[in-house]
């Protein structure tokens, strides 16, 4: 009797230790609708698998036609986390984007210079759309055919983001880009000295949610506190808008961070 109640609790005990992972599956259809700005690319036909577990939802995307092409993203529960591959995603703040009734939008590390994302998600949808390097991807459905695209970094979108006045984080100095609707740019603020520095020049969007900014050129006139600008075409400097709504010039040897102010 006492080997039969020994073995008994062993088996308890295993069962407690080694718990099978539940899983539930499903497959859906996807259409692959790919954008450069408003351009439309390609579409392709998906196959979408949903496996899900107690704590995570895989997503793969299988490409019909060429496996090349096939992606996996990866939803932790707990945590609120996408993952695809080694790039993580957290919920985010959009507010540059158009507000997507059930979606979510999910951002990578803004510091990350070439880093994936946004990516919009939902937990029963999965992925409805991503950004990477400038590329927009857009799975959809016949549920999903009201929602207009494209809807990451359009050039449209993006232009009215960035059009205003853009102040410098920081208290101790006094920096503000202000950026107007014809893509001219002016750059005020204070040296080291306590004098007013005013630069301007012409501005680019580029794709990747990068600003090119291009000098008009400045001179100090003698015994001035304010540069005076004529055109020279003399330099350039980039700032990227990142998923916060914010320009961040991130060299290597410095961080600086520009907030948009009404």
């Amino acid at each position: 009797m006492k080997n039969k109640t020994y073995i008994f609790f062993v088996l308890l005990l295993s069962s407690c230790f080694n718990p099978k992972t539940k899983e539930t599956q499903r497959i859906e259809s996807r259409s692959l609708t790919v954008f450069e700005f408003d351009s439309l690319l390609n579409k392709s036909d998906y196959e979408l698998t949903v496996r899900e577990r107690d704590s995570a939802v895989i997503y793969d995307y299988r490409n019909k036609t060429d496996s090349t092409k096939n992606i996996s993203f990866r939803y932790l529960k707990y945590s609120d986390r996408l993952f695809a591959g080694s790039s993580e995603f957290n919920k985010i703040e959009a507010d540059r984007y158009p507000e997507i009734a059930n979606f979510d939008f999910y951002g990578s590390d803004p510091g990350i210079a070439d880093g994936m994302g946004p990516v919009i998600f939902n937990k029963k949808y999965g992925i409805l759309g991503f950004d990477s390097m400038g590329t927009n991807y857009y799975f959809t459905t016949d549920k999903t055919e009201n929602i207009a695209l494209p809807i990451l970094y359009g050039v449209k979108n993006l232009e009215s983001s960035v059009v205003g006045n853009w102040r410098l984080k920081n208290p101790k100095f006094y920096d503000e880009f202000h950026l107007f609707e014809n893509n001219i740019w002016r750059h005020t603020f204070e040296n080291h000295k306590n004098d007013t520095i005013i630069k301007k020049g012409k501005y680019t969007i580029a794709k990747d949610s990068a600003i090119f900014f291009r000098y008009f050129g400045s001179q100090h006139w003698p015994n001035k506190d304010t540069i005076n600008d004529y055109k020279t075409s003399i330099g350039s400097f980039v700032l990227f808008l990142n998923f916060n709504n914010k320009l961040v010039d991130n060299q290597e040897d410095y961080h600086k961070s520009y907030e948009k102010i009404e």
